[in-house]
């Protein structure tokens, strides 16, 4: 069994606590989109191995494909019990058409992207890595021509795979060039540049972004990204890099509440909606609140684990 890396799982769990805050509605929550998508996937990118297409398909139909099935076919269930009975949300959901299905289920998209984005990676694994980018954004642009943003139908999400595979190469690129292990320790030169870049990255985003209204005018899911596509990919690889190596100085002691939090992102990505649309009229539009609120939720799940973790123990004691 590989030793866990305790800097990756506070960037997991930190990366999940950001989903579940940007879909909280206060005032300035816009900003978080500029760059929690691409965080996950560079993520997901840093951590992956290449195998072969077929085995590739086994493990992330297992891994990916499996919950997203799972978790849609629970939440689409209990709209039943609401008279929503449209057989349209089990037809999407299958063509893994997430953008027509309820915002309960909207989050699981990741999940189909992300099992494309795997599989795309095993068939042209031994392709040079910025001959797959400039494919990649080029094949988008295109898309955007038969299908504009804000993307209204995505099967598959292959528009919105397009979209992040450039971010799941880049973590790909970025661990086999050793990138955060070549940043070694912290000195204050070293700090003082990886600050400046999160303090551009965030600027540059910021303006690639901003709207008086604060309408996400960046959201990888409906395949928006600002004023611009280039200022988007930087702003937001540089505001991910730097957080990175932040996490792997200063994150470095293990803690339960993470662990367990880091192991399930996918439990918390698929329910998370629901928890938020069941409560938020109860919560006032404030930062401060919606902070505090976001927390509850993230420990709410963490008690979910702590169930699960118990179910499966009993449930082993007992066979």
């Amino acid at each position: 069994m590989e030793k866990r890396i305790v800097w990756l799982d506070w960037a997991k769990a930190i990366g999940i606590w950001l989903v579940v805050l940007g879909h909280l509605p206060f005032q300035g929550h816009s900003v978080l989109f500029y760059f929690h998508m691409p965080f996950f996937f560079i993520l997901s990118g840093f951590l992956y191995k290449p195998i072969p297409l077929k085995d590739e398909i086994r493990k992330s139909a297992k891994r990916l494909l499996l919950p997203y099935c799972v978790y849609n076919a629970i939440l689409l269930s209990l709209l039943l019990l609401t008279g929503d009975r449209s057989y349209w949300n089990a037809i999407n959901m299958l063509l893994g058409n997430q953008n027509q299905l309820p915002i309960n289920c909207c989050a699981m998209w990741f999940l189909v992207a992300l099992f494309v984005i795997r599989c795309l990676y095993s068939l042209v694994r031994y392709v040079n890595s910025w001959v797959i980018i400039l494919g990649c954004v080029v094949l988008f642009c295109l898309s955007l021509y038969l299908n504009p943003a804000p993307v209204a139908n995505d099967y598959l999400q292959l528009q919105t795979s397009l979209l992040c595979a450039p971010f799941f190469e880049f973590g790909y690129l970025a661990n086999k060039q050793q990138l955060i292990m070549r940043m070694g320790g912290v000195k204050i030169c070293k700090l003082i540049l990886v600050v400046s870049m999160l303090v551009i990255g965030f600027l540059v985003a910021w303006w690639n972004g901003y709207t008086d209204t604060d309408d996400l005018t960046v959201n990888v899911f409906r395949c928006l990204y600002g004023r611009s596509l280039l200022l988007f990919y930087l702003s937001a690889t540089a505001i991910s890099l730097a957080l990175m190596i932040l996490m792997s100085w200063f994150l470095t002691k293990r803690n339960r509440f993470v662990d367990d939090i880091a192991a399930e992102t996918i439990l918390i990505m698929a329910l998370h909606q629901t928890v938020i649309v069941s409560l938020i009229k109860y919560v006032p539009k404030n930062p401060l609140v919606c902070l505090l609120f976001s927390i509850l939720i993230m420990t709410f799940f963490w008690g979910v684990i702590q169930v699960k973790h118990c179910s499966l123990w009993l449930k082993k004691k007992v066979s």
